[in-house]
């Protein structure tokens, strides 16, 4: 069984993922309604993912029961970097 911490590594890869694809212009040269559809469905919640690891990883790290392990750590890097770019971006 997969811990929770783990879970949110995993769903931080694909997340950065998907925006690398999106920002680089891969998923913009599938011209097709339904793919833009989905995408502007995903797009506004998984920023707001990026915002919500962020706050679980200062949350951890400012709480002192619980030691910050290296997934909680990555995940924590890739969020700071994800709204870091956001921030230039727009």
């Amino acid at each position: 069984m997969m811990s929770t911490d783990k879970k949110i590594l995993i769903a931080e890869i694909m997340a950065v993922a998907y925006f690398v694809l999106m920002f680089t212009g891969v998923i913009a040269a599938i011209n097709f309604p339904v793919v833009g559809a989905i995408v502007e469905m995903i797009t506004i919640p998984l920023m707001m993912f990026q915002l919500c690891v962020f706050v679980i990883v200062g949350y951890t790290l400012l709480k002192k029961d619980k030691k910050m392990n290296y997934e909680l750590a990555i995940s924590g890097v890739m969020s700071v970097g994800m709204i870091g770019f956001f921030c230039i971006t727009f």
